[in-house]
């Protein structure tokens, strides 16, 4: 006997198999109502799941194979940790003696790293740094300035200027990899025969530093 017509109470689960599906013949009006703003993914029995939505702003993250896609805020890309000391007031640097030069005063230090002279690479912060250094000496004479950049004990670079006017002075920058707890101090040199001044001021005297973003 034909069969003319097949009713919904006659049609069971195991018979409507993938090859009975014609293709895109699925709807968006038939899929299951869901909720705003979530995205169909897979959970790690490879079963569809929803993505929980997120804020605005947020972007949908990975967290790898045998782990559900999330939606998270977006890590922040800055120029920190960043420092600026200068010397307010005037440093006698001995003749032929290797001086650590003193910044009393701060323009700006982001993360507090930088104290007694010295900028300290906080937890979390290694990378790498670009470094500047720069010091004035006071008079008219003929002579080398020499400027050092330290790492822990040890001077990692240096600059060399021959002074021959008034108020020459000598400048280092650099780019450098630092690992956190390191410690980065400036010194300096010169062989005029007598002690000489170091003219005070922030555009006289800086050490100064800022990790590179993405470092």
């Amino acid at each position: 006997m034909a069969i003319d017509k097949i009713t919904t109470p006659a049609v069971t689960d195991a018979n409507i198999t993938t090859d009975k599906v014609t293709d895109n013949a699925i709807t968006l009006a038939k899929m299951a109502s869901g909720t705003d703003g979530n995205i169909i993914s897979y959970d790690t029995s490879g079963n569809p799941v929803a993505v929980a939505t997120g804020s605005s702003g947020q972007v949908l993250t990975s967290a790898g194979a045998g782990a559900v896609p999330s939606f998270q805020a977006v890590a922040s890309a800055t120029n920190l940790p960043a420092f600026h000391a200068y010397n307010a007031s005037s440093q006698t640097l001995a003749n032929t003696t290797e001086t650590q030069l003193v910044y009393s005063n701060e323009l700006f230090d982001s993360n507090n790293a930088f104290t007694n002279n010295t900028f300290t690479v906080p937890s979390g912060q290694a990378g790498n740094y670009i470094i500047t250094l720069r010091y004035i000496l006071e008079g008219v004479f003929n002579s080398r300035m020499v400027l050092y950049l330290r790492q822990n004990s040890n001077n990692i670079m240096g600059m060399q200027s021959h002074h021959e006017s008034t108020d020459n002075g000598v400048n280092l920058t650099t780019c450098v990899y630092l690992s956190a707890g390191n410690t980065m101090t400036a010194r300096a040199y010169q062989d005029s025969g007598s002690s000489r001044t170091i003219v005070a001021g922030s555009i006289w005297t800086e050490f100064s530093g800022v990790k590179m973003i993405g470092s």
